[in-house]
């Protein structure tokens, strides 16, 4: 008895380590898709800024092409905006869900406009509906909880978005100085 208890809390547990190691896996693919989405803004090639977000966002504005144009007349009005660093942050969640890969990344930003230092930690979620190999993300902070959801239906439930912070006056070095998550998985 005490060998067959044994032995099934072994499976459970060894199953639950590969569970670990297989999201592991993942983080070196959703860091470089970060990465080029984040350089692909930056510099204002919104084509491969496309292939890095939502498919259901861009379905909304038109396809690819109108993805395109959209960003492009949202830099022309904030053409008084410096982007002044931008760059992906930590992963803070990767899980699996409804056969997807899911993970939550943080998106760190400074801005100057009219003069004014404007700095943030926003959330990106992050899809992969082939295994990790290609992920797609969407700003989690932006927008009702609903407007959300229908953006991204298959979210899991267990992917709690924290909230942004965001700081007039403050480079993001400052901010990012006393920044802890609030997030508790």
């Amino acid at each position: 008895m005490r060998k067959s208890i044994f032995s099934i809390c072994f499976i459970l547990l060894a199953s639950l380590a590969k569970t670990q190691t297989d999201s592991l896996s993942l983080i070196p693919g959703i860091r470089a898709a970060a990465d080029s989405m984040t350089t692909a803004f930056r510099n204002k090639d919104f084509t491969t800024f496309a292939h890095y977000n939502n498919t259901r966002l861009l379905d909304l504005v038109g396809g690819e092409s109108g993805f395109v144009e959209f960003m492009e007349k949202q830099i022309e009005l904030l053409k008084d905006v410096t982007f002044t660093e931008m760059k992906a942050g930590r992963i803070i969640r990767v899980l699996a869900y409804n056969g997807t890969q899911q993970c939550i990344i943080e998106q760190l930003s400074e801005i100057k406009m009219e003069g004014i230092v404007v700095s943030s930690v926003s959330h990106l979620v992050g899809l992969s509906v082939d295994g990790g190999k290609s992920w797609r993300f969407t700003d989690a902070n932006n927008g009702t909880k609903e407007e959300f959801a229908s953006i991204m239906p298959e979210l899991s439930p267990a992917l709690i978005i924290p909230k942004k912070k965001q700081e007039m006056g403050k480079t993001l070095a400052e901010l990012l100085k006393d920044y802890k998550t609030e997030y508790l998985p």
